[in-house]
């Protein structure tokens, strides 16, 4: 912290020491100790901001200061002063020793202590028990025109607080603001404006002291600038560590081998020092023998320039550094050549070389080499070709051996001569290999002679190595055997004074099933020998005599005593066909006749003009037997196979007026119960028209005879329906009675009914006589009364009037009937009927009229004779009638 004010020409400077940032960042940066080994200063030294600028405050003009610390009782206050000015020596020493800026070291710091050696100096230094506000120290500057003439330090021992590292931390900070350093915005750096614990003084400090005091080195006083910058080339690093030693600086050695970088070695030396780098000229890659590295210079890395290209140098680092033995690749290239010069070298990356092989190489005039490939690292057919060396190069040029294939010859061109691969199969020969001279006369190539000896006009070889070869001709002659009629045996062509064994077949079968059958050679010295040896001395042509035979072949599906067979041009083939042939199971066949030939007295005859297939034509045949219920009824009859056969026969047969026979159905190898049939005939058939018996009958009712409706069932399912007492043709047997119907209701008394014979049949029938009395409310029979029998329905089973004892009889109640029912004039009542008795109660009847009638006559008789006597009473007044 600093504070100015200003009066006359002199400006008083004041700067102060905060222990406790304001900011809560900057707090935490404070926070950081370092320790006092190398690798805590190296790490200290690299942790740098972008901001490597100090404020000037401005500069003593004069080469010695004199600095006097008031001590305090505690000595050790007055020590850790003393050693806060040495650090600012030893850093002096050593940035001047680095960076050459000798001058600096010009600047005499000379240390006094009050009441021992001095009493008064240039700066001063003190102790105060507090300064406020947490700050550590404040230092007061006076000056003019830049120039400082006087500065006096005051350290906070309420900040300090008995606290070693304290005290010299705030000691140096104050002392570089005595030298005329202001603050730096580097929150590492001595020179930051709030306490960094560890900090010593640094390059940005002492260059910033070199530029103020430049003027010892011109000589006179200059006016210093408000802010110093650190240059690029004056590497940012803490120059003593924290024990005051000058700092050990880091040289790390890289080795940079092609476009790879390594970490080779690491060195810390005293700063000052020199050291020697020192690395091989020469580095194996990873493929030893085909790859290695060439040392071509050092560089400090990140500088892009070379310093120097010796592998062994002397340098004295004035920082932190790293330097980077820059390494070129360079690849083995072999490149072998049995014809022309080989190579073996090095070549560095990205070289060009031209490769070439020679195209052929004569051996001998019938040996040669010719170039096939590269082959290795690069395989190519090219002869001739560049390569741009970025990996090592191993290549063989390869050659193949080739041998001369010659041929000499009379006639035609040869074939398979000229240069080939060794171990190549050729075929070696003439064409054409005859030469025609006209008058079935040829010239044959037989065989060559030379390097080899072969009787084959053609050669098939290996080559293992040249060849030269004569082409030898023979003279031939053709032999022509053939038949009178053109038909050629053989065809030969025979050496001219060679044997020939000629041997023709006795017989030629063609393939139009034609053949021929030697009968001898034209020439009739030669007799009928088939097999003739015969001195070839010019062209020859022997005829043979043969004779025509022709396949007759006979094909029939039946078979018959007659085969295929040859037989002579214009010869006749005779053999016997049979009408008919039984195949038993009711099958025959019956020969409709023949594609070639005349047939007749069962023999066939076929002239062999020709090649002949006669086909026998048969026709298969069915027995079909029909049965029928009739005299005579079986019939027997033979039909085509596969025919489709239409049979009806008749619904019924007429036995008699009351007899007759009705169709039940076919049985036998077919069934239906059709009577037309539809059959496709394919095998023997046996069918049999089953029939059942019917007789005329006629059906009576009892006990009653009624007009009822009979429905009958037959076994087979028939259903009959009709009345009773009307004629009916009915089939014999067992017949289901399913119902009798009387005035709507079923009255049967029997479920079968046995058909034995025409006639009549009775049907017995549920009714029954029911005797009804009906009687008036007095109990009185009541005649004349309609009584009826009633079904719940309402239909009348039976009507009768009741007789004078009222009594009426119904001889036809069914037990479907529930009541009677009397009925006279408007009078009527009903009655229910149970177990075939009724009685019925009506209101009135004649004998109850009788009775009203008696019983109203004599009321009317009383009536008249009281009103008489009153008449007679009234015309005779007594004393009694007028009381």
């Amino acid at each position: 912290m600093h504070r100015g004010i200003s009066c006359l020409f002199t400006i008083l400077l004041v700067f102060g020491l905060i222990e406790i940032s304001e900011p809560p960042t900057a707090q935490k940066l404070y926070s950081t100790l370092y320790h006092d080994d190398i690798v805590s200063d190296l790490q200290h030294q690299y942790a740098l901001t972008s901001e490597d600028n100090i404020e000037v405050i401005g500069a003593w003009g004069k080469a010695t200061l004199r600095i006097l610390i008031v001590p305090i009782e505690d000595e050790r206050f007055t020590s850790w002063a003393g050693r806060a000015i040495d650090m600012w020596k030893r850093a002096i020493e050593t940035f001047t020793t680095l960076y050459s800026y000798e001058y600096l070291s010009r600047l005499e710091l000379v240390k006094l202590v009050q009441g021992v050696n001095g009493t008064s100096g240039d700066i001063v230094i003190q102790y105060v028990p507090s300064l406020g506000e947490r700050i550590c120290g404040v230092t007061y500057v006076n000056g003019y025109n830049g120039e400082i003439r006087r500065a006096t330090v005051q350290l906070s021992l309420e900040c300090i607080n008995d606290r070693e590292e304290y005290a010299l931390v705030v000691g140096m900070h104050e002392f570089g603001h005595a030298l005329g350093l202001g603050h730096t915005p580097n929150s590492k750096d001595l020179m930051y404006e709030y306490l960094v614990l560890g900090s010593r003084p640094s390059t940005l400090n002492l260059y910033a002291l070199a530029v103020i005091y430049s003027w010892m080195d011109a000589g006179y006083f200059k006016r210093p600038p408000d802010s110093v910058s650190l240059p690029s080339e004056i590497q940012y690093l803490q120059l003593i560590s924290s024990n005051g030693e000058p700092v050990r600086l880091r040289v790390r050695i890289y080795l940079q081998l092609g476009s790879s970088e390594v970490l080779y070695q690491t060195i810390t030396i005293t700063a000052g020092q020199s050291i020697t780098l020192n690395v091989n000229p020469l580095v194996n890659g990873e493929r030893i023998g085909w790859e290695r590295y060439v040392f071509t210079g050092w560089s400090v890395k990140g500088s892009g320039q070379i310093i120097s290209t010796n592998s062994s140098i002397i340098v004295k680092p004035t920082g932190h550094v790293d330097y980077v033995a820059i390494y070129d690749v360079e690849y083995r290239v072999l490149i072998e050549n049995s014809l022309d010069h080989s190579i073996d070298s090095w070549f560095r990356r990205g070289v060009k070389i031209m490769i070439n092989a020679s195209e052929i190489s004569y051996l001998s005039d019938d040996v040669r080499l010719v170039f096939v490939e590269w082959r290795g690292t690069i395989n190519t057919t090219s002869r001739v070709f560049e390569v741009v060396v970025d990996k090592p190069v191993n290549i063989l040029a390869v050659y193949r051996k080739e041998f001369l294939v010659e041929v000499l010859t009379d006639y035609g061109e040869p074939e398979g001569v000229g240069w080939w691969p060794m171990g190549t199969r050729v075929n070696i020969t003439v064409d054409p290999k005859y030469v025609y001279l006209g008058y079935d006369t040829r010239l044959a190539l037989k065989g060559f002679n030379g390097t080899l000896t072969t009787p084959q006009p053609l050669i098939s070889v290996v080559l293992t190595g040249p060849l030269h070869l004569k082409a030898l001709w023979i003279r031939q002659f053709l032999v022509t055997v053939n038949s009178v009629e053109g038909e050629l045996f053989e065809t030969s062509w025979v050496e001219e004074g060679a044997a020939m064994t000629i041997s023709i077949p006795p017989e030629v079968v063609w393939d139009n099933r034609t053949k021929s059958v030697f009968a001898g050679w034209l020439d009739p010295q030669l007799g009928r020998t088939l097999t003739l040896v015969i001195k070839v001395t010019q062209p020859v042509v022997m005829t043979a005599v043969y004779e025509k035979y022709y396949l007759v072949e006979v094909e029939s599906s039946i078979k018959i005593d007659a085969t295929s067979s040859w037989v002579k041009r214009g010869d006749a083939y005779e053999f016997t066909v049979p009408e008919l042939v039984e195949l038993g199971d009711g099958l025959r066949v019956v020969f409709l006749g023949s594609s070639e030939g005349e047939a007749g007295g069962g023999k066939l005859r076929v002239l062999a003009d020709g090649p002949k297939t006669v086909i026998l034509y048969w026709r298969e045949e069915a027995s079909i037997v029909l049965k029928l219920p009739i005299e005579g009824g079986e019939r027997v009859s033979w039909v085509p196979v596969n025919q489709v056969l239409y049979l009806e026969t008749p619904s019924i047969i007429t036995l008699g007026e009351d007899e007759a026979l009705e169709f039940v159905r076919w049985t036998g190898t077919v069934e239906s119960p059709s009577m037309m049939i539809t059959l496709t005939v394919n095998r023997s058939l046996t069918l049999t028209a089953e029939y059942r018996k019917l007789y005329k009958i006629v059906f009576t009712t009892g006990p009653k005879p009624l007009d009822v409706i009979l429905t009958l069932k037959d076994e087979l399912g028939g259903i009959y329906r009709f009345p009773s007492g009307e004629y009916i043709w009915l089939p014999a047997g067992s017949l289901s009675i399913l119902s009798a119907d009387w005035l709507g209701r079923d009255v049967k008394n029997e479920t079968q009914v046995y058909i034995s014979g025409p006639g009549a049949y009775k049907v017995g029938l549920l009714v029954d006589e029911v005797d009804v009395k009906v009687l008036d409310v007095f109990g009185l029979p009541a005649p004349f009364y309609e009584v009826s029998a009633l079904r719940p329905d309402g239909v009348k089973e039976s009507v009768n009037i009741s007789d004078q004892g009222g009594v009426a009889k119904l001889d036809t109640v069914s037990p479907a009937a529930g009541e009677v029912r009397a009925r006279w004039m408007v009078f009527e009542s009903t009655a229910e009927l149970i177990a075939g008795e009724a009685k019925v109660r009506v209101p009135i009847s004649l004998y109850t009229i009788l009775l009203a009638s008696l019983v109203s006559i004599a009321v009317s008789a009383v009536v008249a004779d009281r009103r008489w006597r009153i008449s007679a009473s009234a015309s005779s007044p007594s004393p009694k009638q007028e009381a």
